[in-house]
């Protein structure tokens, strides 16, 4: 295996509504650059570059999207997002942006990573982990090499350390004597656009899941909980008033909701948060089966299997290790950034729920 380079990129072939937003899209390579190109050029001491689909930029996903004989829309991003029967042509297109390298994405998807494979090239995959309410957010890891998937299980966060995070919420719910005036099942919404909804080469949408919702609100009640960028949440209301389910408007804390003995399950057609719920003892259910599985302490090497990793990935000697089965050379730090609550929050510019966190204390009277 001939390795000169690191290449960084993105789901290349998503569309998220305007194509004309690809700039947008594109972004999300440039700004894994910022985070990651530091430790991984130390650990390597290999050139690295981009590959994006964007304005002035040499891959264009149109020539792509035409080798299969589609147009380049959002409906098309989702009928290739799980291909795996790729053509030799369009692999002969990809070949000359991923030659000779180590391919490291940002969230792309299972058709880039099938794409990889078939050109025989190692792959890894980054993802934000669907645990949200720890000290930071943090990534989980998809890789299609066994000896790479082998050493990133040594970073594994272990889920007892989720759970005590979880104890930790659950302790301060019950010393702030919060008051939740709902009871039953949580079902959280999602927006129409979503990786995570994709399935037999569509977007589901929740109206597709109607009797499944139906049979879900003749167990207990449910509360559905709107995803505040659902653009389209407006559909949404007359089949919920068909179904008699009520929307949530309180402006709870989302885990202060899973805080809460009287909301007794918590559901989705197929969100992160029911992989959070469970770390709160609250029973989950989605109504589609998910692509990517998360926090199996006995993974199995499989391109879907994720390995969740908390700041460890910020060190040069996580991608010194990582990569070193795969290449002859890589160079150890003795030192890294020490640990910061929030700096992947602040770097996203993201906090999801939470307030923009200061770093500061707080200091709260206790009565």
């Amino acid at each position: 295996m001939n390795i000169n380079r690191i290449v960084l990129t993105s789901d290349l072939l998503r569309i998220s509504g305007d194509i004309n937003k690809r700039d947008l899209i594109a972004k999300n390579t440039h700004w894994l650059h910022h985070i990651l190109n530091r430790p991984i050029g130390f650990a390597t001491q290999l050139p690295i570059e981009l590959v994006e689909w964007e304005t002035g930029a040499d891959f264009d996903a149109h020539k792509v999207y035409e080798l299969f004989g589609l147009e380049a829309s959002t409906e098309n991003w989702a009928k290739l997002y799980l291909e795996e029967d790729i053509p030799y042509e369009v692999l002969k297109y990809f070949a000359p942006f991923f030659k000779d390298s180590v391919v490291v994405g940002f969230e792309i998807s299972p058709f880039i990573m099938n794409v990889c494979s078939k050109l025989g090239l190692p792959c890894i995959n980054v993802m934000w982990d669907p645990i949200r309410f720890m000290d930071d957010i943090f990534f989980s890891f998809n890789t299609n090499h066994g000896d790479i998937f082998e050493v990133l299980k040594t970073f594994q966060l272990p889920p007892t350390l989720v759970y005590q995070s979880a104890d930790l919420m659950k302790a301060r719910y019950l010393r702030k004597n919060i008051n939740i005036d709902l009871e039953g099942t949580l079902f959280f919404g999602q927006t129409h656009i979503d990786r995570s909804l994709i399935e037999q080469k569509t977007i589901r949408q929740l109206e597709d899941f109607e009797p499944a919702l139906q049979s879900l609100a003749s167990e207990r009640p449910v509360i559905f909980k709107p995803h505040p960028f659902d653009l389209y949440f407006e559909r949404r209301k007359p089949l919920l008033e068909r179904l008699g389910i009520p929307i949530m408007t309180a402006t709870y804390d989302t885990y202060d909701l899973f805080c809460a003995s009287n909301i007794t399950k918590v559901a989705a057609i197929s969100s992160g948060t029911t992989i959070e719920a469970k770390f709160f003892d609250k029973p989950a259910q989605t109504f589609m089966q998910p692509y990517y599985r998360y926090y199996d302490t006995t993974a199995e090497p499989a391109e879907n299997a994720c390995i969740s990793v908390f700041e460890a990935f910020l060190s040069v000697n996580f991608w010194s290790s990582i990569l070193r089965p795969i290449l002859n050379t890589t160079y150890d730090l003795d030192k890294q950034l020490p640990f910061k609550p929030n700096r992947m929050r602040h770097a996203n510019a993201s906090f999801w729920g939470y307030r923009e966190p200061t770093n500061e204390q707080v200091i709260e009277k206790y009565s």
